[in-house]
């Protein structure tokens, strides 16, 4: 019996385990045209998640039935965001959560650097928490 492990069933079988660009072939020094073209679509559609905002009139309507809550970080837009993300970590001057329930669940659904990610997921996720709780939970919306 041969333990012999062929280059491309080793591709094949790290392909499986990754999504990492492994095992794409090259042609010469470059990768070949379909590997080139994969990788400008995912490089696109992260720049897309990270510049885009959380559609928020589509999550506030999802969310109208649960107490809800909408807020900004001190980043004022999005390219702020990005470049300063310490001010993500705080919220805009003005905004106030205190009105929130201690010592209970909150729910916070934030846009970070994928928005594309909250905008696909977030309603799934919070339906599917607030099944799972005795009581509904406040949620807030939390821009940039």
């Amino acid at each position: 019996m041969s333990t012999d492990i062929t280059l491309q069933t080793l591709e094949e079988k790290l392909r499986e385990m990754t999504t990492a660009r492994v095992g794409i072939g090259r042609s010469g020094g470059g990768w070949t045209t379909k590997a080139t073209l994969s990788f400008a679509l995912d490089h696109a559609r992260a720049r897309e998640a990270v510049w885009s905002g959380m559609n928020l009139p589509a999550l506030q309507s999802a969310f109208a039935k649960w107490p809800l809550s909408t807020v900004s970080s001190a980043a004022h837009d999005r390219a702020t965001y990005v470049r300063r993300p310490d001010l993500g970590r705080v919220l805009a001057p003005g905004e106030d959560l205190s009105s929130l329930p201690k010592g209970k669940i909150v729910i916070v659904v934030a846009d970070g650097l994928s928005a594309t990610a909250v905008n696909k997921n977030a309603v799934s996720v919070v339906s599917g928490l607030q099944d799972l709780l005795s009581e509904p939970a406040p949620i807030v919306l939390v821009e940039r």
